[in-house]
């Protein structure tokens, strides 16, 4: 039987009601629990690892805007520690 079209095993991202917002630093954890709901499971840490790269391009390219917090304007610095502490 042929498997290559059968979605892959994928879970629910989990975010509180009335989620509007989500910081950019969580976005590679939510991705990566999605796909390998085990914490420490080599599939999740690698993964969070490659969604992080992937987050960081993203920003770089514009296709992700990181905001302020308190204020929702761009961030003018959107890069490194400023993506996990906004």
């Amino acid at each position: 039987m042929d498997k290559s079209h059968e979605p892959l095993n994928q879970h629910l991202i989990n975010l509180p009601a009335g989620t509007t917002h989500i910081k950019v630093g969580d976005v590679p954890d939510l991705l990566a629990s999605a796909f390998y709901p085990l914490p420490d499971s080599y599939g999740r840490i690698s993964s969070r690892e490659s969604n992080k790269r992937g987050v960081e391009k993203a920003v770089k390219a514009g296709t992700i805007t990181p905001l302020i917090p308190d204020s929702l304007e761009d961030h003018p610095f959107p890069f490194g520690d400023a993506l996990d502490n906004p």
